[in-house]
């Protein structure tokens, strides 16, 4: 059993992770077809589950990182203009440039809401792993805490743009 492969140039291969044709919705295999045949014993299974808990740890830490990087570019591109002109055209051209990010925002709302429901997921998992495995233990606040930060940074930008 493996992740299915994702690329993202800030994360190490795991193993591969399979991406769906729309959006950035990250997919694993699990349970493999064969696999109630292979797990007969009890480290395998056990092995296995931990396993399918990283790979849902890794989906995670990929849409976390897709979102932030997302986000930066448009942090930047909101601090591109310094100041406001007096010239009505240039203050005109800014407000379509809003608008247009804006816009892109909107479109991109899938990254937030994969990025939830990966964390949600990878908490599911973990109990369930950890249920099986009480020794398997992985702190999963520091994930929570970063899509809690990145979801805040979406919506100051959202605000930002709204003034």
């Amino acid at each position: 059993m493996s992740c299915s492969g994702g690329s993202h140039p800030r994360l190490n291969t795991l193993g591969r992770m399979t991406r769906a044709e729309s959006g950035p919705d990250l997919r694993y295999e699990w349970p493999e077809p064969n696999l109630q045949r292979l797990i007969t014993s009890p480290t395998i299974f056990l092995a296995s589950l931990a396993l399918y808990s990283l790979c849902t740890v890794r989906a995670l830490l990929q849409a976390i990182l897709q979102t932030e990087d997302m986000l930066k570019v448009y942090e930047a591109r909101l601090t591109e203009e310094e100041t406001v002109s007096l010239d009505l055209d240039k203050v005109e051209a800014y407000r379509c440039g809003l608008k247009k990010i804006k816009n892109d925002l909107n479109l991109k709302k899938s990254f937030l809401a994969t990025m939830k429901t990966e964390l949600q997921k990878a908490q599911q998992t973990h109990s369930q792993t950890s249920q099986q495995y009480p020794l398997y233990d992985l702190d999963l606040g520091k994930f929570s805490d970063k899509v809690t930060q990145l979801t805040d940074r979406w919506q100051k930008i959202d605000k930002q743009i709204d003034y």
